[in-house]
């Protein structure tokens, strides 16, 4: 992956300002495919509250002001998006299962990829971040 590729999983397109930020992304991706059961039961975590939100339809621009990034989250990226109000990766799993058709299992891994997405762009609180 060059630098300044786009990184795309799970809905959230990422501009990747440096090689070493993609080779991280890839691995937060491979170590959070399969959340552990503490993860999955343990408070998801928090949106910054600068971060701002621009919905269209179902999806959404995310602009973070501090790094002057703009992301899209697919319709799917958007719900996780939201629900990181402090539920749980099990809370937010369900939710994905019941609206489309996964298992979930295969939902609870999707969500830990967007929110290691989310913490690897900044994009949540520090304490939140910190506890993953």
């Amino acid at each position: 992956m060059a630098a300044g590729e786009p990184v795309r999983a799970a809905g959230l397109a990422l501009s990747v300002p440096c090689r070493s930020t993609a080779e991280s992304a890839a691995h937060a991706f491979a170590a959070q495919s399969a959340p552990d059961a503490a993860l999955r039961r343990s408070p998801c975590c928090t949106r910054r509250p600068d971060v701002r939100e621009y919905p269209i339809d179902n999806e959404a621009l995310i602009y973070d002001p501090q790094a002057k990034v703009l992301y899209h989250l697919n319709e799917t990226a958007c719900r996780v998006w939201r629900g990181c109000d402090g539920r749980t990766v099990d809370h937010l799993a369900a939710a994905l299962s019941a609206t489309y058709d996964v298992d979930k299992a295969t939902a609870a891994g999707h969500v830990a990829q967007l929110i290691g997405l989310f913490e690897i762009g900044g994009l949540l609180a520090r304490e939140a971040a910190d506890a993953l």
